[in-house]
């Protein structure tokens, strides 16, 4: 990725972590427009207009796309479970969830996953 693209990206995960996602979400459109298939900016993006918007419908779908990107994201498939179990798709998350300590149980997203995975049993 271009350093440049990479700053943005940076200060739009700084600015989505510090709940500022009007600023966060112009600096994630402007990776996705210079890099339309960044796993990173469509999780970004999708976190911001569902929490921030209320934009489900088009938040859950870059998540979905951000996760076909990165199969082996801990992140990015934790929060697409979680997002899943917000709107009440309890069918996908459970797998969701298994998949992610499959990729690493001893992480802080694995141990995340394998605490929510409780509620799924």
């Amino acid at each position: 990725m271009d350093p440049l693209i990479q700053t943005k990206l940076d200060e739009a995960t700084q600015a989505r972590n510090a709940l500022d996602y009007d600023r966060a979400k112009p600096l994630y459109e402007a990776v996705l427009a210079a890099e339309p298939d960044s796993a990173a900016g469509k999780h970004g993006l999708g976190f911001v207009l569902m929490m921030g918007y209320g934009e489900f419908d088009d938040g859950l779908r870059l998540m979905e796309e951000a996760a076909q990107r990165a199969p082996d994201s801990q992140r990015i498939i934790l929060d697409l479970a979680k997002s899943y179990a917000m709107l009440g798709e309890d069918e996908k998350v459970k797998p969701l969830l298994e998949r992610v300590i499959s990729l690493g149980a001893s992480t802080r997203e694995g141990e995340d996953a394998r605490n929510q995975l409780q509620y799924y049993a």
